[in-house]
């Protein structure tokens, strides 16, 4: 196998690139003092089952200050194998390492953000703990008005499809706050309307978040009032009428909140919340897949 390597080296079809490090004193490291996501207990757990059935290798990524830019649960979970090999009398397994001097928050981040557990928790957190302004008010918005996280975003950005984009830009820490103080407006909108009880709710008693980006585009639309709104909601549930069913897109429920808004309306003054060329291709959609 050593010849193999060598030929594909000297062939020049790979070339060593860094130098790795190996050492049994773990106390040289030291985790991300910022920027990094929090330990979770568990994923450290079901490494040290791991190495105990399998001791195999460990490598991790440090900075030239030996603070771990990927790997700290491999890290804590070796931590833990050792003292238990230290106990039984045995030697103890070797951390191997390597050094990418100058890396720091932002690329600890941008290494692990698609890696086990790094969710848009880790991601915001980690922003939050480097001071970012953006992702703090990301926090305390979502904090204050309970609203999911796709919910959260497509008001902050005034992006009605909380596009892929957005998306994307959030998990690279580009995240950036559009319009706040129309974002709180919406928001307080939103929850005034789930609190009649006819919006139906998801995790953790948050409004669903397929109702909330509608609600989103209907309070852009022109002819929208919200204190009509309200009314007709108080309405509607005190009719009897049930609740509204989970759908998967914004224009079921747009249409949905439009019979509410209508109810009891005269048919000559029925008014639309939705564009009528989509109102009838989302009807004709429905149809054809009933059929």
């Amino acid at each position: 196998m050593k010849k193999t390597i060598m030929s594909l080296v000297n062939a020049e079809t790979i070339s060593p690139t860094k130098q790795i490090y190996g050492t049994t004193d773990l106390t040289l490291f030291k985790l991300m003092p910022l920027g990094n996501r929090n330990i979770n207990k568990k994923h450290v757990n079901e490494l040290v089952e791991r190495l105990r059935k399998n001791p195999l290798l460990v490598v991790i990524e440090v900075n030239e200050k030996l603070e771990i830019i990927n790997g700290q649960h491999r890290y804590c979970a070796l931590v833990i194998i050792n003292k238990e090999r230290a106990d039984k009398e045995q030697d103890p397994l070797i951390l191997n390492f390597y050094i990418n001097e100058g890396y720091g928050p932002d690329e600890c981040r941008e290494y692990n953000v698609n890696g086990k557990g790094w969710n848009t928790k880790n991601i915001s957190a980690s922003k939050v703990q480097t001071g970012d302004k953006n992702y703090i008010i990301y926090e305390n918005f979502k904090e204050k008005h309970n609203l999911p996280h796709n919910v959260t975003m497509a008001l902050l950005t005034d992006d009605n499809g909380h596009s892929k984009n957005k998306t994307q830009e959030f998990k690279n820490g580009e995240f950036e706050v559009c319009d706040l103080k129309t974002a709180n407006k919406y928001a307080v909108m939103i929850n005034e309307i789930t609190d009649t009880g006819i919006i139906p709710l998801g995790q953790k008693d948050a409004a669903a978040g397929v109702y909330c980006l509608a609600l989103h585009k209907v309070f852009k639309w022109k002819t929208y009032n919200h204190d009509e709104m309200m009314k007709k909601c108080h309405s509607y549930m005190k009719s009897g009428k049930s609740t509204f069913k989970k759908l998967s897109d914004t224009k079921g429920p747009i249409l949905q909140l439009e019979e509410v808004y209508n109810y009891r309306r005269p048919v000559n003054k029925y008014v639309s919340l939705m564009n009528e060329k989509d109102k009838l291709k989302y009807i004709l959609k429905n149809n054809r897949n009933k059929n």
